[in-house]
């Protein structure tokens, strides 16, 4: 829109660039330091022990946080303000992840935010297991003691005593 750019790599649907006001805000993808700019984690986020685990009696090995950050995805809808990127499950994906699915991931603008949206769909007929998550890497052009991380309320995480 006239305030904001976003770029979107098919290769893992993510974010390269969001330009507000004509600022970049994403980090570079600098190789030398992390190439990643906003990666989606899915259906794992984090690691395995050993990248391992077992689903019906048989092992599987799943990287940290998954292969949805280094999968092709599809340009499936596009508009002047959205994109719908969709990720299937494939003969490759199932080696690791014995689930078909299809992940839809939505990027929107609204005025001067960018929303985005994730919808997994279950193409099974049995339960599927799953996280999903981003890893936005901000940049922080001023540097970041100018910069606050804001909740709608207060919040006190629990101590490890705690159940949550």
């Amino acid at each position: 829109n006239d305030r904001v750019t976003v770029q979107i790599a098919e290769y893992g649907a993510e974010m390269r660039r969001i330009v507000f006001d004509g600022v970049d805000y994403l980090w570079s993808g600098d190789e030398d330091v992390w190439s990643g700019t906003a990666p989606i984690m899915f259906p794992i986020c984090g690691a395995l022990v050993d990248d391992k685990y077992i689903y019906e009696g048989k092992e599987y090995t799943l990287p940290k946080h998954g292969f949805a950050r280094c999968s092709e995805f599809k340009l499936k809808r596009k508009g002047d303000d959205f994109a719908v990127f969709s990720l299937e499950s494939s003969e490759e994906t199932l080696k690791c992840y014995p689930f078909r699915f299809e992940l839809l991931v939505t990027y929107k603008l609204s005025g001067n935010k960018v929303e985005v949206g994730f919808n997994v769909i279950n193409k099974d007929d049995k339960i599927m297991y799953f996280s999903i998550g981003s890893h936005e890497a901000y940049a922080c052009p001023e540097g970041i003691e100018d910069y606050d991380v804001i909740f709608p309320q207060n919040e006190t995480p629990p101590s490890p005593k705690e159940k949550r």
